[in-house]
């Protein structure tokens, strides 16, 4: 009787220390590794604009827009971009 009791004793501690140990961790987040920071051009505004693309060269990756103001801006599309026409 006695290593019933003893027996029965442990697993109510046990059990009570399982509940304090889930108790204690309410209310708390797992703290989240912030996103990985995009790589490229960094800038402290955000602009945008609408143009259209008046000439690709493929063989040169050589792309001309028009601006909505009628401004020229001419760039080489670099190798990361897909699907150029």
């Amino acid at each position: 009787m006695r290593q019933a009791n003893a027996l029965k004793t442990w697993w109510i501690a046990a059990i009570g220390i399982i509940l304090l140990g889930g108790w204690s961790s309410i209310g708390q987040t797992a703290a989240t590794p912030p996103a990985p920071l995009p790589g490229g051009t960094w800038s402290e505004g955000l602009v945008t604009a609408t143009a259209r693309v008046k000439a690709i060269d493929q063989t040169t990756r050589m792309v001309t827009l028009e601006g909505a103001d009628g401004a020229m801006v001419k760039f080489r599309a670099s190798d990361q971009v897909r699907n150029l026409p």
